[in-house]
């Protein structure tokens, strides 16, 4: 527990201080990875984002810096921490007001889910992560008519012409999260206004192929996409396996080229009820996995994606439908960023853990040691040794780390009589890759009768 706790300490004297900021990082980026970022939870913001239920019933969720994100010093804090994990750009949620009407500018800068990127434009440390705008152009917030869409691409123009503003091939890109609801005029007109405002044109991203061949609109998004469209995981279902939630890596048929997504989670639960699903496997390990997955897609396959290698993660804050990154109570480490880390910045490229070891036994042989053995785990590129991990008393919980052995027997000595002990063992490998722990065997000293007498 205190080492816990001295880890949440020292996680604030990091970030506060701003030690994440200076951290230097040597690795070779091997991909252009964004996140999605959803501004829910301003002050004041929307009661329906920060429900009575996400905050009493997933507590493990809130961000170490509290539920509200709205300060310029938390959006500095959450820039270093995507920068120093490998995260190159956020991709913000933006709202369009007044719904289905013309502009309204006033609305759209008061908006409070439109205040993070006013607060990432105003961050001191902003050169340290790029940006983008993923148009959320769907209920309550929809673009309607070839007027409105040309408004928007005026308005768009100042994020477009920003030093840190996300380019592909050198145009900046604009993600639509309804590209079917587009406008092929608006289109060549933003095309144009881009020229004249000394850009090379705008890259349109087409989230969920939502427009084919046949669609006028088709040829007009360069680039294809996903936001949290995930079949199947949502209403109706109660347990979903986190390893079946696959990477989106293109759709079979569509030429164009894609931007893959990786989900950190999806779990709207928080926003509905408890007969929507909930997740098992769902681990930073298997994250990595996933992360892995798609760098070696893109690997194989160059010309499906941007030259850039752009892939996308959901998200950085969709806490309320349970995609997020960012350092919460339930992860005070950080270690679903250190997945994106481990994989993105030119780690190890083994992110396997060994299987969990199986077969423990615990066998007294005095009354001052206890003998230990177990079946050998087994990984993809080979196990290194096992951490051994032991406690005093019949139902205790307090393990600490007691030996690392790099064969499957241990024996613990120096040990109290007639006392039970409980063990239970990790195997690792090259990489400092952990499988889970295994069962717990436990034993008890034997009694101490003494010297014998005659």
């Amino acid at each position: 527990m205190q080492k816990s706790k001295f880890k949440v300490i020292l996680f604030f004297l990091f970030v506060f201080f701003g030690f994440f900021g200076f951290a230097k990082i040597s690795f070779a980026q091997k991909a252009t990875v964004g996140a999605y970022y959803f501004e829910g939870w301003t002050t004041p913001g929307y009661p329906y984002h920060l429900t009575t239920r996400l905050m009493n019933n997933f507590t493990e969720r809130m961000p170490l810096w509290g539920w509200h994100d709205d300060t310029v010093e938390i959006m500095e804090q959450q820039i270093n921490l995507a920068a120093n994990h490998g995260i190159s750009f956020f991709a913000f949620d933006w709202y369009w007001k007044d719904n289905g009407g013309p502009i309204n500018v006033p609305a759209i800068e008061s908006e409070p889910i439109n205040r993070g990127l006013q607060l990432y434009l105003q961050a001191s440390n902003k050169d340290r992560l790029k940006f983008c705008l993923m148009i959320a152009n769907h209920r309550g917030s929809t673009i309607t008519g070839t007027s409105a869409w040309k408004q928007g691409a005026d308005y768009w123009m100042k994020y477009f012409k920003d030093p840190q503003y996300l380019k592909v091939g050198g145009k900046p890109l604009l993600m639509i999260f309804s590209p079917s609801a587009g406008d092929a005029a608006a289109f060549q007109y933003l095309q144009q206004l881009a020229q004249e405002n000394g850009l090379p044109g705008i890259v349109l991203v087409d989230l969920g192929f939502l427009t084919y061949e046949t669609s006028p609109l088709y040829n007009y998004y360069q680039l294809t996409g996903y936001y949290n469209n995930a079949p199947g995981w949502k209403k109706g279902s109660v347990a979903k396996d986190y390893t079946t939630l696959a990477p989106k890596l293109g759709k079979s048929g569509d030429l164009r080229p894609t931007i893959p997504l990786v989900y950190s989670g999806v779990d709207y639960r928080p926003w509905h009820d408890d007969s929507w699903y909930y997740s098992i496997n769902h681990t930073p390990q298997i994250f990595a996995n996933k992360l892995q997955q798609v760098i070696t897609w893109m690997d194989n396959n160059p010309e499906r994606v941007t030259a850039e290698r752009i892939f996308m993660i959901f998200a950085w804050n969709e806490i309320g439908e349970g995609g997020y990154l960012m350092p919460t109570l339930g992860d005070p480490d950080g270690e679903w960023l250190d997945a994106v880390k481990s994989v993105v910045l030119g780690g190890s490229s083994d992110i396997t853990a060994p299987s969990i070891p199986t077969n423990i036994s615990a066998i007294a042989v005095s009354s001052s040691q206890i003998n230990l053995s177990w079946t050998a785990s087994t990984d993809d590129v080979g196990v290194t040794g096992y951490r051994v991990e032991g406690c005093s008393g019949s139902y205790c919980t307090n393990f600490d780390q007691i030996g690392t052995p790099t064969g499957t027997t241990f024996s613990y000595t120096s040990l109290s009589a007639n006392t039970s002990y409980r063990y239970r063992i990790r195997a690792t490998d090259a990489a400092g890759n952990c499988s889970g722990y295994s069962a717990i065997a436990s034993a008890t000293t034997q009694i101490d009768i003494g010297p014998v007498g005659f």
